[in-house]
């Protein structure tokens, strides 16, 4: 037993030293880019002053607009990213000197090029607004996003206005909403940005053909990627998906190269429900014959192939109307005269789990009703949503399309990368909704008196 030990430690270091002392000789299937004079890149100036009076502002704002009886937190992030990133470990191909490929991703300027690197002109402002409401043991979070290429491409002061008013007053529907009393289970209509969150945290990662990462130690846990495989069906019949790079050249998820210097391209991600295609980086998956330019990570950093601007279309979508009507009919069954209708989550970087440990694909409701016959909606809170797995989607019904541009947040990358999903609203045929774990928080302990007083 001792030897055999022995012998498996002693292979896990030889694997682990051929990994790190890779000889050059393995990229030479690389292509090296053409000597080209550097020249200026022109970005947007950013005022820091200008955009902490911003914060400020739209901070106090979504603290005196909720109403009383709840306590909520404000917190206001805003970052700006300008300059240029130089990576050096790049190896660009030939092909990224083509005059087209600038002309793929017209928003931003193009790369400059010298030979083993690539010069990559970055403006990212990315601008969020959280709100924490609490009441009693229960307590949710919700916040709005704006990610955007420069300061003036944010939404004017009117329109940041009346979004941080709608976070406000959900905040204040969740509070005053009555709370789960026992465990539900029926149809559940997911519509709106709700929707994108589930097909984000459904789908997103069956998109990526990157091979998981070898890990140098025994005792690492293996890298956990989607079950979901090419050939197997992730949607419903009659729905399609691509990833378009180029599709919405204004958006901040744009993009006409990748980390690793390749030209994006478009990738056939489903067809007919079916999983045709993945989008790749230089680390190809299995059969995959090159890069299809959606690398992102930092410099050296572990690069991952990851979507850009997905598009989910349906070819007969059904009307919202229609599927309340045929969530009603789903729900007779279960002897319900109402359907549970889930317009949002709670956003997942802010998840009192800690995000990307939760359990589940999805965070809990924010905000979220039982819809009856009559047309009267009763607001809920304190609810989880479970029954939803990998393979829910290919038995939903598809109903009208929802967009949204995100910062794609995960521990398997080194930073966010932004990115765009419009997708069609979902009638889950069964679900079943829980009561939430109660948030336990140390009581409040006075402090001890000085001494001497």
């Amino acid at each position: 037993m001792d030897r055999c030990y022995k012998d498996a430690v002693e292979l896990q270091g030889l694997r682990g030293a051929a990994r790190i002392e890779r000889p050059m000789e393995a990229h030479r299937s690389f292509a090296s880019g053409v000597v080209s004079p550097r020249s200026p890149v022109s970005v947007s100036s950013v005022d820091p002053d200008a955009l902490f009076s911003l914060a400020r502002a739209l901070s106090a704002r979504l603290a005196e607009g909720v109403g009383p009886g709840c306590q909520v937190t404000a917190e206001v992030s805003v970052s700006a990213e300008v300059g240029v990133v130089d990576r050096l470990e790049a190896l660009v191909p030939v092909a990224l000197q083509a005059p087209e490929a600038a002309s793929r991703c017209p928003r931003s300027a193009a790369p400059l090029i010298e030979t083993n690197s690539v010069v990559i002109p970055i403006s990212l402002v990315q601008l969020e607004v959280a709100g924490q409401a609490r009441v009693g043991d229960h307590s949710a979070w919700d916040a709005v996003e704006w990610v955007v290429g420069s300061p003036s491409e944010l939404p004017s002061e009117d329109a940041l206005n009346t979004a941080v008013d709608a976070l406000a007053a959900r905040l204040g529907r969740w509070c005053s909403a009555k709370p789960l009393a026992e465990a539900w289970t029926g149809p559940v209509l997911v519509e709106g940005e709700a929707a994108v969150a589930l097909t984000a945290g459904l789908l997103l990662p069956a998109f990526s053909g990157t091979p998981p990462r070898e890990e140098g130690g025994s005792f690492r846990r293996p890298e956990q990627l989607s079950r979901l495989r090419k050939g197997r069906r992730v949607l419903p019949p009659g729905v399609d998906a691509d990833d378009e790079p180029s599709r919405w050249p204004e958006l901040a998820s744009s993009r006409g190269w990748d980390a690793e210097g390749v030209t994006s391209e478009p990738v056939a991600l489903v067809r007919d429900g079916i999983l045709r295609g993945q989008v790749q980086c230089r680390t190809v998956g299995a059969g995959e014959p090159r890069s299809t330019g959606h690398a992102t990570g930092s410099a050296g950093e572990f690069k991952r192939a990851v979507v850009s601007q997905v598009r989910i279309a349906a070819r007969r979508p059904a009307s919202t109307r229609a599927l309340l009507a045929q969530g009603l009919r789903l729900a007779a069954a279960y002897t319900h005269d109402h359907v549970l209708v889930v317009r949002r989550f709670q956003p997942l970087e802010q998840h009192p789990l800690n995000g990307y440990e939760t359990p589940s694909v999805v965070t809990d409701p924010i905000d979220a009703v039982f819809r009856y016959r009559d047309g009267r909606e009763e607001p809920v809170r304190g609810l989880r949503v479970t029954g939803v797995g990998e393979h829910t989607l290919s038995h939903a019904v598809p109903g009208p399309s929802a967009r949204l541009t995100f910062m794609l947040r995960s521990k398997r990358l080194d930073g966010a990368s932004p990115a765009t999903l419009e997708t069609p609203s979902w009638l889950l045929q069964e679900a079943t909704a829980i009561t939430s774990p109660i948030l336990e928080v140390a009581p409040a302990v006075p402090l001890p008196p000085r001494a001497g007083l």
